[in-house]
Formats: C-alpha cells, structure tokens, sequence
C-alpha cells in the first residue's frame, strides 16, 4: 500500500494537494475523523471538499468515526452528506464510547448493495459478534448517556491541563478538539526518531508511543494519552516543563 502524508497537524495540511495522488489505480478515500493520533477534528469544509473529490473521480469514502462521540468542538459525520450516501461506508463502534475495548463489538453504515458484499466475506471470516457483547451493546445505546458526558468531560479538563502546563515550555504540543491523545513535538530534545518515546521514558519516567509508528510527518512526536489520573498528568507536564 502506497502511503502518501499531508503532515502531522492536520489543521495547516495543505489539502488541495490530496487530489495529486489520486490515480487510475485508486478506488477509495480512507479518513479518519476524529484523527488518531493527533485529534484533529476535520473542519465541515475539508471534508466538504473530500465529497468533491469522491464525486469526481468516482471514489467510495470509507470513514472511521470511532472516535466520533469523544470530541471537545463541533463533529460533522460524513454521513450527514447526502451527495455521497451510495459510495460511503462508516466504520464505528463501541469500544471508545462506550469503553467496551473487551468486548470487540462494531458496525458498518452503508448503502444495502455495498453491505451485501461486506457481508459475503464477513460471514467467513468472523461469523458474528458475541451474544453477551450484542445485549451489552443494546443495553449502552438504551442507557443514560450522562456517563459518555462525563467521560468526556474529563478527558478534556486533562487535554486542559496538558496544554496548559507546556504553554510556556520547551515542548510544542498540538492541542486535541478530540479523541483522548495528544502528539508532543521532541524536537527540543534532539530525540532519534525511532527512539523519541525511550527518550522522554528515561529523561522524565514518561511512557508515550513513538510518532514515527503513524508515518514519516510524525516522526519527531510522541503520542500522549489523556486516560491517565489528572494528577499524574499535572506531575508528568511539570516534569516536561521544568525537566
């Protein structure tokens, strides 16, 4: 697979330039939204002009909003664009929402043609989810919402705490509008690309996943995660910010 990158921070990623690596060859645009590992949240224009290319190369979308209900902006789901329902497919599920990672249970949203032929490999493949994760499932959709909420809530008073305590630091940090990771620039460090997260774990007894395993644009991040307690967070930044 021939990847091609527009840059690690989304929102100044020149995406006129998308077009130029469309081919004879290809046949889908793949997006991500909200974005792991970044958490940039696509702008409604961007992905305005992703239905314009769909439409004018005659390209399916497939589009993974797993992260779609953990945001702290706005969120427009490609589903919302009714020019573009007969060639896109939605991939979501319950492991984020929900925080339901264990019980491997997701869906697809699309047009009836296009799920006939999932299905043909799907029922060899993984036959169906768990009856005990379909009921768990039904019974996260039913139920009160206010969890979700607070969950989301809390994850942004941490990305909070994590842009504000490198506010005036060494490290640049790209603050999410979602998901619960944030990608730390290392470049202050003079970190070795592929051994960036070693050197933040030895330097500041921080543990964070190398950039360079989401492609070439990121390879002097890390990314960090915003589960954590926020007291843990605050003594991490203090660390980064203070060394």
């Amino acid at each position: 697979l021939n990847m091609s990158s527009l840059g690690a921070d989304a929102e100044n990623a020149a995406w006129t330039l998308l077009e130029k690596y469309i081919t004879s060859k290809t046949k889908a645009i793949l997006i991500n939204n909200p974005i792991n590992p970044s958490g940039y949240v696509f702008k409604q224009q961007e992905l305005q002009f992703i239905c314009k290319l769909a439409e004018q190369h005659d390209l399916f979308i497939i589009a993974d909003e797993i992260y779609d209900r953990i945001v702290f902006t706005g969120f427009t789901s490609m589903s919302e664009f009714d020019s573009i329902r007969d060639r896109l497919i939605v991939a979501n599920g319950f492991s984020k929402t929900y925080a339901m990672t264990g019980w491997r249970i997701g869906y697809l949203l699309a047009n009836e043609q296009i799920l006939s032929k999932v299905s043909l490999i799907h029922q060899h493949t993984a036959t169906c989810a768990s009856a005990p994760s379909q009921y768990a499932a039904v019974a996260a959709l039913q139920g009160s919402q206010n969890p979700v909420d607070q969950m989301v809530k809390t994850y942004k008073e941490r990305r909070d705490i994590m842009v504000e305590g490198l506010s005036d630091g060494p490290f640049i940090i790209i603050p999410p509008d979602g998901t619960f990771y944030a990608m730390l620039n290392m470049s202050s460090l003079g970190a070795d690309a592929e051994n960036a997260a070693w050197t933040l774990l030895e330097k500041f007894g921080i543990a964070a996943v190398n950039g360079s395993s989401y492609g070439k644009s990121a390879r002097n991040y890390v990314r960090l995660s915003l589960t954590q307690d926020s007291n843990l967070l605050t003594e991490a930044m203090h660390r980064l910010k203070n060394g």
